[in-house]
């Protein structure tokens, strides 16, 4: 609610009452303190309305806060996840893309990451 939509009523009833003193000449301490009345009823009912919105506000925003962290959370676990995942792909590429080496001594090819062997040719 903008400051207009406030002083809008406000003015209104300001109004109907001046224009009703204006009309009926005497008891004006009266119109007056009936003026102040209204116009406090309904300053009170605005802001208690303004309380009501900015606490809904507030609830909403609490929520998409936690929302937020939640998701958060989860993106960073999985951003983890495929750091984890690349680490291990490389380190099989790594290891099936080393060359099998001859063992110099027994003629036999070995491969490094097991323990099978064959018999070379040389």
């Amino acid at each position: 609610m903008s400051i207009a939509e406030f002083a809008q009523p406000t003015r209104e009833i300001a109004e109907s009452i001046g224009a009703e003193i204006a009309q009926r000449p005497g008891h004006e301490s009266e119109r007056a303190s009936s003026l102040v009345s209204q116009i406090s009823f309904e300053s009170t009912r605005v802001i208690t309305k303004l309380i009501e919105e900015f606490n809904v506000l507030r609830d909403d925003l609490k929520n998409e806060g936690d929302r937020l962290q939640m998701d958060i959370v989860a993106y960073t676990a999985l951003g983890q996840s495929a750091i984890e995942l690349q680490n291990i792909l490389s380190d099989n590429v790594a290891r099936i893309a080393m060359p099998q080496t001859p063992s110099v001594s027994t003629g036999v090819l070995e491969h490094p990451t097991s323990n099978q062997t064959s018999v070379g040719t040389e």
